[in-house]
């Protein structure tokens, strides 16, 4: 059957010869990872014929196949990594924004110039995120939301609409017991605006509307804070 590998994304078992075919039309977002490559060559190498030796012919064959998934998986790769926007960088104003709330009402991201805004990249099925938002982000709304304005906007993954995301979007906020401002990306246009490849991702914005701090990843409340309160 050969050899599978779960796919870091969705976690199906996928065979790995056909692992960047998956990502390509399943995750066309994620980032391909570069030792698929040598995985691959290894499968190639582990189905060659035993018991004799290979003819000159099959040689060819072989080889050739392994060049040819080797060059798709290449191609793959450079898409993936041209594709994923650049990250605004730090020191330059924030892109502004308006998207719908959860509850309905318009959200734009200028309006809270004046105060350090965290603005929270993250998806409802994304494992870290349900750790990060009961772990880090409730307790620093419930102990320092006068300080920090919190805004958490949802990717969309799934390419749900406001009713369908907005009902999504609520059972996880329930769930991880989040009261703050959420916002859907329908379009993902600010999410390709924030050059984000991974979430959570999580950026401060100072009082002048300036990005000052950027981090993928999941860090705990301590962290945070002490990031936080150099622009509070």
């Amino acid at each position: 059957m050969g050899e599978r590998r779960r796919c870091p994304e969705c976690g199906a078992s996928v065979k790995i010869g056909n692992l960047h075919t998956h990502f390509l039309k399943l995750h066309p977002r994620a980032k391909l990872d570069p030792s698929i490559a040598a995985d691959a060559r290894r499968e190639a190498r582990r189905h060659l014929p035993t018991g004799r030796g290979a003819t000159s012919a099959e040689k060819k064959v072989y080889i050739a196949s392994a060049i040819a998934t080797l060059i798709v998986i290449a191609v793959a790769i450079g898409i993936q990594q041209f594709s994923q926007p650049s990250a605004p960088p730090l020191g330059q104003p924030a892109p502004d924004f308006q998207l719908t709330t959860t509850s309905g009402d318009p959200v734009q991201l200028s309006t809270f110039r004046g105060r350090v805004v965290l603005l929270d990249f993250f998806s409802t099925s994304c494992p870290a995120c349900q750790q990060f938002t009961p772990g880090t982000l409730a307790p620093l709304y419930a102990q320092h939301g006068f300080q920090v304005a919190l805004l958490s906007i949802d990717v969309n993954r799934e390419g749900n609409n406001l009713a369908d995301g907005n009902a999504r979007i609520s059972t996880y906020m329930a769930t991880y017991g989040a009261s703050w401002t959420f916002a859907l990306d329908t379009s993902r246009t600010v999410t390709q605006a924030y050059g984000i490849r991974a979430t959570p991702t999580h950026f401060i914005i100072d009082r002048n509307g300036n990005i000052v701090d950027r981090q993928e990843g999941v860090e705990t409340l301590d962290q945070l804070v002490t990031r936080l309160s150099a622009y509070w």
